[in-house]
């Protein structure tokens, strides 16, 4: 004879049944993809099978214009970030771009610059999901040896 009486036992039927309901109830969902809208992929700066062109801007320091160009260098996403500082004494960088996406296909990127990094604040496409031009954050030297993030704007055709 079973030392376990009718009620423990519905009970550990019932716990089994509430954990196996609940281990399907955590089941994980497939997380949607995200489309390229505007910017999410490399190719949406520096070209697919041949190089885009540059982009061509500048920005401010104390008053004093500089121009900057982002030029695409490899179709792997390498560009050269090139500034000048108004006296004939350009400096640049050449990396990769960091690109991340949201959730709404809108892309952003990062980049090194001669004095530390920059970063996309925002990005307009003309058309499909080439970049034609990219506003942000460059980081410039100060003179002191601290680095100043100075906003910029480039625009290619």
């Amino acid at each position: 004879m079973s030392h376990f009486s009718l009620a423990s036992r519905s009970a550990a039927v019932l716990c089994s049944t509430v954990c196996l309901v609940g281990g399907l109830a955590v089941t994980p969902v497939a997380a949607s993809t995200v489309v390229n809208r505007c910017g999410g992929e490399s190719k949406d700066y520096v070209g697919l099978d041949t190089l885009d062109k540059p982009f061509q801007g500048s920005l401010s320091v104390n008053g004093t214009p500089q121009d900057m160009s982002i030029t695409p260098m490899g179709t792997d996403g390498r560009v050269k970030v090139e500034l000048n500082n108004g006296k004939d004494n350009p400096r640049y960088a050449i990396s990769h771009l960091v690109i991340r996406a949201d959730s709404t296909g809108m892309g952003v990127i990062s980049f090194s610059t001669f004095a530390g990094d920059g970063w996309s604040t925002g990005l307009a496409c003309d058309k499909g999901t080439r970049v034609t031009q990219i506003n942000g954050i460059v980081e410039i030297a100060n003179g002191v040896g601290d680095k100043l993030g100075v906003e910029f704007s480039a625009k290619r055709a």
